[in-house]
């Protein structure tokens, strides 16, 4: 695919980038699944590092294209009716879920009604919905401040707000102070920070960053040495959490330059550069959406079997990744079967001699 940048033309590697979203795209489901390990090190490494890098890939990603097609004058508006169609698809189908899991809190049965509003524009109806939701509000927040404040201070806000929202992973550090007891009661009423005020906008920003200087010959140049050293503060900065893990493990401030310029190596390496993986990125897709209905199940299935939590763990995960991957391979198909008889229809109306009055 040819995508033009500052009146320059390149060829991009959507390969690569559809490759690491699908890698990614399991690491979601590694996530989801429970413990896959009886090693602390490795359960750490799997989920709170390996697992915690998929979101952040995905941001920059989709934020970096978007950016590409705002600039060519491509509709933006019509990505986000489409991409709201589909949340709003997929929510309906995990309403039950959404309300067996507001039976179970116990809550007064008249906390419904704003339960459900709450599910669909900050939480989701899923553990794993919030995502567009706080990526749509996230979005157009970041818009409105670069609008306002100009580039050099919208980086710096949304740092600032991803380093309040960074305090749910080094709450053992600000523990007993008012700082903490101020972040304590922030998750008392919104229960995360992982949201589209706190953590959406720094990777956004990192995604629209680094269409600007895409083309760069410092980029071009020391691009993949950055992305080394970035790997090394992130496994640094993981070690330190390993040894003072707070309440979660969302936020990880190095997350932000890997995933950059991880992001920018998928995209300029000429690494399998001529070789079609566009099926992977429709997977990875159906993956996001349907792992969640596979991994409850398989929960429920195996509850009665006397296991290790890293022996369910790793079992959820394997049934969970091969349902999702014969479902989504179905979906594909079918999708694609679609698109054909649509192209036939047209192809058809078009040789179709026409009558003139």
């Amino acid at each position: 695919m040819i995508i033009s940048l500052k009146k320059k033309e390149f060829q991009d590697n959507l390969a690569m980038v559809s490759i690491l979203q699908y890698v990614f795209s399991i690491a979601v489901i590694v996530i989801h699944s429970g413990r896959l390990f009886e090693s602390e090190p490795l359960h750490f490494l799997a989920k709170s590092v390996f697992g915690r890098m998929a979101v952040p890939y995905f941001m920059v990603c989709s934020s970096f294209f978007l950016k590409t097609h705002a600039t060519q004058g491509r509709k933006v508006k019509e990505y986000f009716q489409s991409l709201i169609k589909k949340y709003l698809i997929w929510t309906v189908l995990y309403l039950p879920y959404g309300y067996f899991y507001f039976s179970n809190s116990k809550l007064p049965s008249y906390y419904l009604f704003p339960g459900f509003f709450i599910g669909l524009f900050y939480t989701g109806m899923s553990y794993h919905l919030w995502y567009i939701p706080a990526f749509i509000f996230g979005w157009f927040l970041l818009q409105g401040m670069l609008r306002v404040f100009g580039k050099k201070m919208t980086g710096l806000l949304v740092f600032l707000l991803y380093s309040f929202g960074a305090m749910e992973t080094y709450s053992l550090f600000i523990e007993h102070t008012t700082l903490g007891n101020f972040f304590t009661s922030y998750l008392a009423i919104f229960q995360t920070s992982r949201n589209f005020l706190f953590y959406v906008p720094a990777y956004l920003y990192a995604g629209c960053l680094l269409y600007d200087f895409y083309q760069n010959d410092f980029m071009k140049r020391y691009g993949t040495y950055f992305l080394v050293a970035s790997f090394v503060g992130l496994a640094s900065e993981s070690t330190l959490i390993y040894f003072n893990q707070g309440i979660d493990k969302n936020f990880i401030l190095f997350s932000i330059p890997f995933a950059f310029f991880l992001f920018h190596f998928s995209l300029s390496t000429k690494i399998l550069g001529t070789v079609n993986f566009s099926k992977l990125k429709q997977l990875s897709s159906y993956y996001y959406f349907i792992h969640p209905i596979f991994i409850e199940f398989f929960l429920f299935v195996l509850g009665n079997i006397n296991l290790q939590p890293h022996e369910e763990g790793l079992m959820v995960f394997i049934l969970t990744l091969v349902s999702s991957h014969l479902i989504g391979k179905i979906l594909v198909l079918a999708e694609f079967l679609m698109q054909e008889k649509t192209w036939k229809k047209e192809y058809l109306e078009a040789k179709m001699p026409r009558n003139h009055s």
